[in-house]
């Protein structure tokens, strides 16, 4: 395509499907690829770490859209230039983008590109949420095909997901981060979900990727660049073929009639991502990766779609369609059908029923619409059918509609299920499956352009086919019905919407299938089988042909034709060849192109009086045929449609009509001569009257052109004057212009000294902050770091990259207790606080928290001061230290001369440096006897003592204390003595020895009484066991005689009665059996207790433990006495019901008893899946036995719940004894 050098007006629609690849104004040299990077909450941190992996000449340019602050100023070029060599800049206005550089986004401003120069704007209009990446990434998609890069990076909501789609269907490439390492992963999130990515990746491995894909070809080639070589390889290059018969045998569709030029361009790409250099690799790697395949198919897709594109489109619908589908609606059943072909994800299906409801408005119910939506991409479709949308699409939606049509799900828009009910989404191919027919309106825009111009020419007839009669066709704004304007008018140029034309279509309407491919390589091209065209005859016109009928039935049936309002011929009835004759060159059905000579001026003028609406006479026109003059009679009879306007033209010989008789007697006269002369006298002046008509005709439209000519020339004066207005206007707005230009310029100078200034004051601030021996940090009112001096950075390790951040989420090496809070108390009362606080390294700083009064006296943040005062804390914590030293030493003295017990202090020699008086009187000795001698040689040696030299031996540092070691030894003046001793080393200041510290506890006594204590407890044991083997066998006695007395009752309630009482009985019997046969007699086995009531429970009631089974779970339970008792009879209750009345009839059953232990209560959980508990028993506690086991159960300070649900389920828990 030839390179447009300077463009018009730019188009208000940032990207359009119709101008991929188009006006790409780049040569080889300049088609470097450039990457745009969308980010926001988070983004900085995968920014840097990006950046950080580039090297500075890597071939590329980048644009950085980062959410930004509208109201300050960025820093995020200085920030970003500390980590990359490469040049970072602000985006400028006009500024020619550069590889090997960097372009961040300046703060409220949208970023466009065009001929990869950036355009900066604040003004976009916008009807949702700012979407400033989907904005750019959309320009750069556009600008650069398959030379763009996009990249999506942290960052909350969806702004970016449509704008990337852009760049992949474009011939671009896209890289999403991985959520896995994104702070905020919802903008990854939503492009990921969209599909329409090519790699995720950490940012690091981002990088890595982008060096090694713009090493390939096609990532620096220009978009649409294909050569005529390359074009013809689609159907001779082997790899190639295979290609597009993988692609028919994996999804059933043929893409030999889509544009070879975006075919190829897609391919590539694919080839790029997957490592493959030349196509037979690419097929081979494809085949053997069946994904591969299905990728490369949803590539060639196109789905890029937004609702209410081209806005003007839907306008023109409300006003030029709608009201003529409405108008040409026949009969009771008012049914309006529209066809969308090539939906995509449904946006345009739901944009055109959405205005057509607006259009209807309250009326829409008494219409039944049935839109057709179909797409050959089945994902596509269930999206559609789903109508779920990211909120982007609040940009093209009005909030209007948006609360009329969407409802919110999932922080997403879905269409009204009342709206989506009115659309029908299903599979179809336009190339080869059947249209839908008796359809009132067919949008099919955008797609036409991505299609081979013999398919867009089969495709065209179709859709004449498939509308009923004043049916519409509505087009992208860059296709066109090419020469197919014999069936179509135009209504409407820009919206390119056309009307279906009342006529029969010449050109036969083909659905063709394919069947299959058989490729051929070598010389042989590749062959595709397509079945032959089946040619379906038009519908009938019934109105035209009826009328035509009854206006030639009424003539009896004469020769002629049915035209058009072009003349052109529609149909031919009888034998025309004395009259037409088709004429040399293309092939036409024009009506003045194959007259014969002779009929064009009189059937010309009868023509221009017909169209008044009447029927034209001409007779004895002469007509040359086969080198003899015919005399022929024409009438031309207009046909009265209310779509248009048709003519009946009838042809017959006036020569033929002479009778016989007439023409010999005509022969024998003498007058044959005069008769002949007059004859051509008459049709002599028949011609002339006829060529007098014509003139008249062509002096009427001569007048007529000229008035239009004067009225063209008239609009033309005043619109010059107009213009020339306009251009005084323009002159003088000049001038202004320049005035406002001249004092921009004085207050530019101004502003500049003004900075200079700034700089300058700037440059003596930084010098003095960093100058000043006190680390100080500042934050802004939301406890953002401001600024901080080079001290702070190196006190505090703070990093340049912490501008900005919060000081919560940083930890430095000295906190402020309660930090936040204090700094939140310090900006609310405005008053100064201050800590002296010791880092890990054990420095010591004062910290002051003031806060910061801007110009205005409003306060705007808090300043944090850190001074070292660990030189005056030195001296001051040494004077301390020495005062807590004697304080110690004399509180230590004081210790060991009033503790009772016997100490002495020796040192590593083992010689007494110090003793109480508890050590003198206790072992008969003074201090002028002990101090300074040697512990082993006091008192004649006596303690001189194995065991005591090994447990004073073993103190070391490692082990600087050992307690509780036991000495027993016989001292001749004292007696027999059992001591305990323990022995602790204390460390000493400086290189002094460490000294040990020996307490002695003479036991003797208190050894002698545990001895009495124990033989008396073992007595104890003894007679407290054979109390409960007496109580044992007394119960059972009591039992026994129960069991005696119940076998001779005779009332039922009384033997129940007595039984009940002798299992109770049995239940407290077995505790103290489990007691005496247990070792501790303290601690009772539930497990084995309750197993044992089990057993007990199903003799006396004479049950097998095969009919009812008792599963039993007591996990480390072990209680005192009095809580099993209590436990026991509540079980006693519990398994009596079951057994009484939760198996009647002798049935089978499972009774399942756990006993569990947390750290405070003891669970207790009795079920059986009998009958259950009847209602009155489990809400009063009606009988005996469970107001037995809600007294039991309140005894041990327990809580009872019964569930009778599929059998009883009761739950006891109460709290763990404390002993």
């Amino acid at each position: 395509k030839p390179i447009v050098k300077k463009q018009k007006k730019p188009s208000p629609r940032l990207i359009s499907k119709d101008t991929i690849g188009d006006n790409l104004q780049v040569d080889s040299k300049k088609s470097y690829p450039i990457v745009g990077i969308g980010a926001s909450a988070g983004g900085l941190e995968a920014l840097i770490e990006f950046l950080k992996q580039l090297p500075a000449k890597n071939g590329m340019a980048f644009v950085i859209v980062q959410h930004l602050d509208p109201n300050h100023p960025s820093i995020l070029p200085e920030l970003l230039s500390r980590v990359t060599k490469m040049d970072v800049k602000h985006a400028q206005n006009n500024m020619k983008i550069e590889k090997d550089n960097v372009y961040v986004i300046p703060p409220n401003t949208y970023i466009t590109i065009k001929n990869r120069i950036l355009k900066l704007s604040s003004n976009v209009k916008s009807q949702g949420p700012r979407m400033s990446i989907d904005y750019f990434f959309k320009s750069l998609a556009t600008d650069l095909g398959n030379n763009a890069i996009g990249i999506i990076l942290s960052g909350s909501g969806s702004d970016g997901t449509f704008g990337l789609a852009d760049i992949k269907e474009h011939g671009g490439v896209a890289f999403v981060q991985d959520a896995k390492t994104a702070k905020f992963n919802g903008m990854p999130h939503s492009a990921i979900a969209n599909g329409s990515i090519d790699f995720v990746l950490p940012p690091k491995e981002i990088a890595d990727e982008l060096i090694r894909i713009t090493k390939h070809d096609y990532i620096h080639s220009k978009a649409n660049s294909n050569t005529v070589e390359e074009n013809l390889q689609l159907t001779t290059n082997r790899g190639l073929g295979q290609l597009l018969r993988l692609l028919y045998d994996a999804r059933g569709v043929d893409f030999s009639g889509y544009k070879q030029t975006t075919i190829l361009r897609r391919i590539k790409r694919r080839m790029l991502l997957c490592k493959a250099d030349t196509y037979e690799n690419y097929a081979a790697y494809c085949t053997k990766n069946p994904d591969e395949i299905i990728a490369l198919y949803h590539d060639l897709l196109i789905k890029v779609s937004t609702f209410f594109r081209d806005p003007d489109s839907f306008d023109a619908l409300k006003t030029k369609v709608f009201p003529n589908m409405i108008k040409n609606l026949s009969g009771a059943k008012k049914s309006l059908r529209i066809w969308v072909g090539g939906c995509a994800n449904g946006e345009e299906a739901y944009s055109i029923i959405i205005s057509l409801l607006e259009y209807l408005e309250d009326k829409a119910s008494r219409f039944q619409i049935n839109l057709f939506a179909t797409d050959i991409d089945e994902e596509a479709l269930i999206n559609a059918r789903n109508g779920i949308y990211l909120e982007n699409i609040a940009a093209d939606v009005s909030p209007e509609r948006l609360r009329r049509f969407f409802s919110i799900v999932d922080n997403r828009y879905q269409i009204n299920k009342s709206v989506r009910d009115l659309c029908t989404f299903a599979r179809h191919d336009l190339c080869s499956d059947p249209p839908f027919s008796n359809l009132d309106l067919i949008s099919c825009r955008n797609v036409l352009i991505y299609l081979e111009n013999h398919v867009q020419k089969k495709v065209i007839p179709i859709f004449h086919y498939a509308l009923k009669q004043n049916g519409h066709l509505m087009l992208g704004g860059s296709e066109t019905i090419g020469t197919f304007t014999d069936i179509f008018n135009i209504i409407d140029k820009k919206n390119r919407i056309y009307t279906r034309q009342a006529t029969i279509s010449p050109h036969p309407v083909d659905f063709f299938s394919v069947k299959k491919y058989q490729i051929k390589v070598g010389r042989e091209k590749m062959q595709q089988h397509i079945d032959r065209p089946i040619e379906f005859m038009p519908r009938k016109e019934f109105d035209v042909f009826k009328e035509a009928d009854r206006a030639i039935l009424n003539k009896y049936n004469p020769v002629g034709v049915l035209i058009n309002d072009k003349m052109d011929i529609l149909q031919f009835r009888g034998d025309t060849s004395h009259y037409l004759i088709p004429s040399p060159g293309k092939a036409s059905l024009n009506l003045m192109k194959m007259l014969r000579d002779g009929l064009g001026p009189s059937l010309r003028n009868a023509m221009n009086e017909a169209r008044k609406g009447r029927s034209v006479h001409r007779n004895n026109v002469k007509v040359h045929y086969e080198r003899k003059i015919i005399d022929v009679d024409i009438q031309v009879i207009p046909l009265n449609l209310p779509s248009a306007q048709c003519f009946i033209v009838l042809f017959e010989r006036s020569d033929l009509n002479v009778p016989k008789n007439k023409r010999e007697h005509s022969k024998t006269t003498k007058s044959v001569k005069k008769n002949q002369k007059l004859h051509e006298v008459s049709r002599l002046l028949e011609e002339l009257e006829d060529a007098k008509r014509e003139l008249q005709t062509t002096i009427e439209d001569s007048d007529a052109t000229s008035e239009e000519l004067k009225s063209a020339n008239e609009e033309i004066l005043s619109s010059n004057e107009e213009l020339q207005s306009m251009n005084e206007e323009l002159e003088t707005a000049k001038e202004e212009l320049q005035s406002t230009n001249e004092e921009l310029i004085t207050v530019n100078e101004g502003i500049e000294n003004n900075n200079l200034e700034l700089s300058k004051m700037n440059s003596d601030f930084n010098n003095i902050f960093n100058s000043i021996d006190i680390a100080l940090v500042m934050l802004d009112s939301d406890l953002r770091i401001r600024r901080f001096s080079q001290k702070a950075e190196n006190i505090l390790h703070l990093i340049p990259t912490d501008i900005g951040r919060s000081i919560t989420d940083i930890r430095p090496s000295i906190q402020i207790p309660n930090q936040e809070s204090e700094i939140i108390e310090v900006m609310d009362s405005v008053k100064a606080k201050s800590w002296e606080i010791q880092n890990k390294e054990g420095i010591w700083y004062q910290i002051q928290i003031k806060p910061y009064i801007d110009e205005k006296r409003k306060i705007d943040g808090v300043v944090l001061s850190y001074l070292n005062i660990h030189s005056i804390k030195d001296v001051n914590r040494l004077t301390q230290l020495l005062n807590e030293a004697k304080t110690a030493k004399d509180y230590a003295e004081a210790i060991v001369k009033i503790v009772p017990e016997p100490l002495i202090v020796i040192d590593k020699r083992m010689v007494v440096n110090t003793a109480n008086q508890a050590f003198y009187d206790t072992f008969n000795l003074t201090a002028d006897l002990t101090l300074g001698k040697v512990l082993f040689q006091l008192s004649n040696n006596q303690w001189d003592l194995k065991s005591l030299r090994g447990l004073l031996e073993n103190i070391s540092l490692d082990r600087p204390h050992i307690s509780n070691h036991f000495i027993e030894h016989d001292f001749l003046d004292i007696g027999h003595m059992t001591l305990l001793l323990s022995a602790h080393m204390i460390t000493q200041i400086g290189d002094q020895h460490p000294l040990i510290l020996l307490a002695i506890k003479d036991i003797t006594e208190s050894k002698r009484s545990e001895e009495k204590i124990n033989r008396s407890l073992i007595i104890k044991e003894t007679l407290l066991k054979e109390v409960h083997h007496r109580v044992k066998n007394n119960l059972q006695i009591i039992s026994s005689l129960l069991r005696l007395q119940s076998k001779q009752a005779k009332d039922e309630r009384l033997k129940d009665v007595l039984t009940e009482s002798q299992n109770r009985i049995t239940a407290i019997a077995l505790i103290h059996e489990t007691l005496y046969s247990s070792e501790n007699i303290e601690i009772v086995d539930l497990e084995n207790y309750i197993i044992k009531i089990g057993k007990s429970l199903l003799r006396s009631y004479d049950i097998s433990q095969n009919k009812i089974l008792i599963d039993t779970y007591v996990k480390n339970v072990y209680l005192d006495m009095n809580i099993c008792v209590t436990c026991g009879l509540i079980l006693s209750e519990l398994i009596t019901n079951s057994i009484k009345y939760a198996f009647p009839e002798n049935k089978s059953g499972v009774i399942k008893i756990s006993l569990t232990k947390d750290k405070n209560t003891i669970q207790l959980i009795y079920q059986d899946n009998g009958v259950g508990l009847s209602e009155e028993h489990q809400e009063g506690y009606s009988s005996l036995g469970m107001k037995l086991v809600k007294t039991l159960v309140e005894q041990i300070d327990g809580t009872l719940e019964i569930v009778s649900k599929k059998g009883m389920h009761t739950i006891i828990v109460f709290p763990l004894p404390k002993d």
